[in-house]
């Protein structure tokens, strides 16, 4: 069964993970699990900057809010900021 398929969430965004400055991704994945709302999802692809290697979903109450954590997760894991 794949369970109920009711909304958890008011809002979910998704944003891209890309190559970037960070030969190994894992290397940003402690400072982005900081915040248990935010779910990353890494292809284990050999990382290529601008190569969509992964993506990272957020799901919360404020759409605002969402989507800056969203980016900000993206951001680090590419390595262009911390967390």
């Amino acid at each position: 069964p794949l369970g109920d398929p009711a909304a958890t969430a008011s809002h979910v965004v998704m944003s891209n993970v890309l190559g970037g400055s960070r030969a190994d991704l894992v290397g940003g994945l402690g400072e982005v699990l900081v915040d248990a709302g935010v779910r990353p999802h890494l292809y284990g692809k050999a990382v290529k900057p601008g190569r969509k290697v992964g993506h990272v979903t957020v799901c919360g109450g404020d759409l605002a809010d969402v989507q800056g954590r969203a980016r900000l997760a993206s951001e680090v894991l590419e390595g262009r900021k911390h967390g």
